[in-house]
């Protein structure tokens, strides 16, 4: 029976992971990466859960794990997203920016629904008018203007100040961190944060900064053949994995073929991103690229309905979207 392993799409920053797996036979052993390149044994035993903490660096955004059981079969999870800051809707209509604990005054917030974008063109001889040459996006930038509920003497809004601040740094300068809004993750860096003590409250301005225009789901799966439905607004690029001894195999993506040039052996996984236009082949731990093995356009997963047809035994990815 295959190893089939179970994670949660995201968790807090700070909560533990809860993995479990079944399908393993005997003794099992449970890997651990924050890059999904390099894994480290976290656990070694016949249980079929493990309880792995997030909080022990904040130098990641995704946990990825692996299961072998003795006879050497093994199963990959897709990522688990870690979420730093997030917006909390309640029932009465008061939005929480956790884990902070403060309302957000929506009226005095910026809310980027879409990225600003600017353009390139160029006046051309005989043509009437300017022709649009190339057109890139903005990074987003949320501004939450928020402010504590209860009163505060000034030694809680010093300390309310501090913690903040030290865990706002734990996402400053080049670390991009999860946020999530609308159900949607955007990876952020902060910036700006500015604090104003009242007399008995405090407030606090903080901007989020989104690099990347798009924001994504949580990352999702198809083992073996399948459909998927993009719910996004944007096409996405998948990562397909292929396991074992193949050579020169051809691989079906929405009906159409791919070749690729590679020799691979037992215990192989050949993996393709189709964002980076890569080609890895994972053996014994090493990373070789597979330079030059791929020579026809990358798959793409366009909006609606997409199929695995055949030759990969796993295709992870994220959809992605425009509109917050």
């Amino acid at each position: 029976m295959a190893i089939k392993i179970t994670v949660p799409d995201m968790v807090y920053f700070g909560e533990n992971i809860d993995v479990s797996w079944t399908g393993s036979a005997g003794n099992t052993v449970l890997e651990m990466s924050t890059d999904g390149k390099l894994y480290k044994q976290v656990y070694s035993g016949t249980d079929t859960e493990y309880s792995a903490p997030t909080n022990v660096t904040a130098d990641y955004d995704n946990v990825y794990f692996k299961v072998t059981d003795e006879s050497g079969n093994f199963a990959f999870s897709t990522a688990v997203s870690v979420v730093y800051v997030w917006v909390e809707e309640t029932d009465n209509c008061t939005n929480y920016l956790q884990p902070f604990g403060i309302v957000i005054d929506f009226n005095s917030s910026t809310i980027p629904y879409l990225p600003s974008s600017r353009e390139t063109s160029q006046q051309i001889a005989g043509l009437d008018g300017e022709v649009l040459l190339d057109m890139k996006y903005n990074a987003r930038e949320f501004v939450f203007s928020c402010f504590t509920q209860n009163d505060l003497d000034y030694s809680q809004r010093e300390e309310l100040s501090h913690k903040t601040a030290a865990y706002l740094d734990l996402i400053s300068g080049n670390k991009q961190r999860y946020f999530l809004y609308k159900s949607k993750l955007f990876r952020v860096c902060a910036k700006d944060t500015s604090f104003n003590f009242a007399p008995s409250y405090l407030k606090l301005d903080i901007m989020l900064k989104c690099y990347d225009c798009f924001a994504v789901s949580a990352a999702k799966e198809i083992i073996g053949k399948g459909n998927m439905i993009n719910n996004g607004d944007r096409e996405t690029y998948p990562v397909l994995y292929l396991y074992g001894a193949l050579n020169n195999p051809t691989i079906k993506i929405n009906d159409k073929e791919y070749q690729i040039a590679i020799d691979t052996q037992d215990g192989d996984i050949t993996e393709i991103d189709c964002d980076k236009r890569t080609i890895t082949i994972i053996r014994n731990g090493q990373r070789i690229n597979a330079a030059g093995a791929w020579y026809l356009e990358y798959p793409v997963f366009g909006k609606g309905v997409n199929s695995v047809n055949s030759g990969v035994n796993r295709t992870v990815y994220r959809e992605r979207y425009m509109v917050l």
